[in-house]
């Protein structure tokens, strides 16, 4: 198979993707959440909470003091982590902010759609707009969901829509001096970006043709992110014949923190409770192991991914798709085979609600040495008891 030369084109390009990645469970970062709060990686426990009522009511938690006061009717920020993805391409989920003012049903106020990530054990930050009730209350209640729709999430039985979500204690004043600072969560040399840095992209897809691409059977990729928080560095071995991925991630994972995480994914691998997906902690000689999800092959194009346009870079063809309630936005360089057929391979996300972006260079290759999918010995072979899963368990294990 003929490849691309991607070298040129990364340094034809300057791009951007937000994979602060370890995301579902969901967590509101500001205002900060009710009950425990902690960010330690994907799947924390304190992300995982499902609604067992009319899509999630907040009323398992009891309130507790306000962690924000905002502007009546005013326009404000929040932040929160998509903890684990669980996109589910036959029927998208999203990403919803909603207010409850002194009791009252909830209103949405912004929405986003959910994403490929391509692989359910990663950390996604968003900072999304919204726009204040104009009612004056100390007693409101901003909730966050993740409404996944995926069946493998399903818990408890009535959670059809396999949701998560969290929820923060307010106030919502008339008077601009009590407002709350904005605050990501990020150390303070870190916390930098103005607010206007976290507009999404509001470009137009009128135009879009009905255009999708999926990658090659098998790819070797290497990426880099770079985000507030820090640098972060990819390597990634797909396999879409054998359904087998692994990435290995280094560097500002999580918040700023430096660690390492490899995981590994073999999808034709089912065992009674699932797919095992390994999460490897390299420096700490650590393994975990999550229930992952159901293989999606790599692709670009769809409703929730749509085609924008094509660019030219290097004499390359770039196809370039666009979200527009996240404003993410993917390009993906066109390969073509040696009969002909075209294919695509990553090339940057750029993720403006997370402040962040990726480019990646990648190649086409015929066959992979199996070790890379092999797991290491200090993992332990898969089984009921030591799978960390989303439904069925307890909070403290997620996957």
């Amino acid at each position: 198979m003929k490849s691309a030369s991607p070298s040129a084109l990364v340094a034809a390009l300057a791009i951007y993707i937000s994979l602060a990645l370890v995301s579902a469970h969901v967590c509101i970062v500001y205002p900060q959440q009710r009950g425990a709060f902690s960010l330690t990686g994907p799947g924390d426990s304190s992300c995982y909470r499902r609604a067992v009522t009319s899509g999630g009511d907040c009323a398992d938690v009891a309130p507790g003091p306000a962690t924000a006061t905002f502007k009546a009717g005013g326009v404000h920020l929040v932040k929160l982590q998509q903890n684990l993805n669980h996109w589910y391409g036959p029927n998208v989920g999203s990403i919803d902010v909603a207010v409850s003012v002194n009791g009252q049903a909830f209103t949405t106020l912004a929405t986003i759609d959910d994403f490929k990530a391509h692989d359910m054990v990663g950390v996604t930050n968003f900072t999304v707009q919204i726009k204040v009730p104009a009612t004056v209350t100390d007693s409101a209640v901003l909730r966050v969901r993740y409404v996944s729709n995926n069946p493998l999430e399903i818990d408890p039985a009535n959670n059809t829509a396999a949701i998560f979500y969290n929820c923060a204690d307010i106030k919502i004043t008339a008077d601009a001096a009590q407002v709350s600072p904005f605050t990501d969560g990020l150390p303070p040399a870190l916390a930098t970006a103005t607010a206007s840095s976290f507009q999404s992209d509001k470009r137009s897809s009128s135009n879009s043709r009905d255009f999708s691409c999926a990658s090659t059977p098998l790819f070797h990729a290497f990426g880099e992110t770079v985000s507030r928080a820090g640098k972060v560095e990819h390597e990634i071995w797909y396999d879409g014949v054998q359904q087998l991925v692994r990435w290995d991630r280094r560097g500002s994972i999580v918040n700023g923190t430096a660690d390492a995480i490899s995981t590994i994914t073999n999808y034709s691998d089912v065992r009674k409770f699932g797919v095992p997906e390994f999460v490897i902690h390299p420096e700490q000689s650590k393994c975990d192991i999550y229930g992952a999800d159901a293989f999606y092959p790599w692709t670009y194009g769809g409703s929730d991914q749509p085609f924008v346009r094509n660019i030219s870079v290097a004499g390359r063809t770039v196809h370039v798709f666009n979200n527009p309630t996240s404003g993410i936005t993917w390009q993906a360089v066109e390969v073509l085979s040696e009969s002909g057929a075209a294919f695509c391979l990553p090339l940057s996300i750029e993720m403006p609600l997370s402040d962040s972006a990726s480019e990646f260079l990648a190649q086409p290759v015929d066959a992979f040495d199996p070790k890379i999918f092999t797991p290491p010995s200090y993992c332990k072979a898969p089984s009921d008891e030591t799978v960390m899963r989303c439904s069925g368990m307890q909070h403290s294990h997620h996957h």
